[in-house]
C-alpha cells in the first residue's frame, strides 16, 4: 500500500494479478523549420491489449473507500493531436512559442470512456529579451472533461491561468555583477481554482479543494541568480 506524491489522502492498492500492457502506435504529421521559425503538427493512434488504468478499489480489510489500484481494463484506444511551435523575430529579441493537444480515448472493451484522460491543453508564452531585462508572459489551460466514465471521475470545467516574470541581467548594470540575475514573477497571477483532469479523486466523498487536489494557488517569488 502506498501514497501518492500529490499529498492527498489516496491510497494505491498492488494488484498482483494484472498482466502486461502491449500498444501498437501509427503517427503521422509534418514539420517546419527554418533558422528562426518552428513548427509541428502531429496526429497518432494507439491501440491497447490488456491495457492498464488506475481504477477503484473495494476491499473488505481497507477500512476506506478511498483506494485505487492499477487493472487490465482489454482492449483500448487513444486518438489525438500535438501541435508545437516556436518563432523568433528581431533576432529572437522576441519570442513567441506555443504547445496544444487533443486526446480521445475509448475503453473498446466495455464501450466507455477512458477515465483520467486530458481532452485539451494548451499553453502560448510571449518572451522578450533584451541586453539588461527579460519579460515572459505565459498563458496556459485545460479545455472541460465532459467524457467520463461516472463510475470513476467526475465532469471538470475549462481553466486557464496566466504566469509572468521579469528578469534582471545585473550584468547590464555592473560589470562586477556579471553572470548575475534578479527574477521576479507570479505563477497563477490571478489565483483562478482549476482541477487538472488528471487527478485522481474519490466519486464517494463531496467535491473539495483536495478531492481532487486543485492545481496551486497564486506564488509571487523573487530569485536570486548566479550563474557559475
Amino acid at each position: 500500500m502506498q501514497t501518492t506524491p500529490g499529498g492527498n489522502s489516496t491510497l494505491t492498492a498492488a494488484n498482483p494479478l494484472i498482466k502486461p500492457e502491449y500498444s501498437q502506435t501509427a503517427e503521422f504529421g509534418f514539420r517546419i523549420h527554418s533558422n528562426n521559425h518552428y513548427a509541428s503538427l502531429i496526429g497518432f493512434y494507439t491501440y491497447y491489449q490488456d491495457m492498464l488504468t488506475l481504477s477503484t478499489y473495494q476491499n473488505a480489510n481497507i477500512a476506506t473507500s478511498n483506494v485505487y489500484r492499477y487493472e487490465n481494463i482489454g482492449r483500448a484506444m487513444i486518438a489525438g493531436a500535438e501541435l508545437e511551435g516556436r518563432h523568433g523575430f528581431l533576432n529572437d529579441r522576441v519570442i513567441l512559442s506555443y504547445v496544444g493537444s487533443y486526446n480521445y480515448g475509448q475503453n473498446l472493451t466495455d464501450d466507455k470512456p477512458i477515465s483520467y484522460l486530458a481532452p485539451l491543453y494548451g499553453r502560448i508564452s510571449l518572451a522578450f529579451n533584451f541586453h539588461k531585462w527579460y519579460f515572459n508572459f505565459t498563458q496556459r489551460g485545460y479545455g472541460a472533461k465532459t467524457r467520463i466514465d461516472s463510475r470513476e471521475e467526475h465532469k471538470t470545467t475549462a481553466y486557464t491561468m496566466t504566469d509572468i516574470f521579469i528578469g534582471l541581467k545585473l550584468g547590464g548594470f555592473n560589470a562586477k555583477l556579471q553572470d548575475m540575475e534578479l527574477l521576479l514573477g507570479a505563477n497563477n497571477l490571478f489565483n483562478v481554482v482549476g482541477r487538472n483532469p488528471v487527478t485522481t479523486e474519490s466519486i464517494a466523498y463531496a467535491r473539495t479543494l483536495t478531492n481532487p487536489l486543485v492545481e496551486p494557488g497564486r506564488n509571487i517569488f523573487v530569485k536570486y541568480i548566479w550563474n557559475y
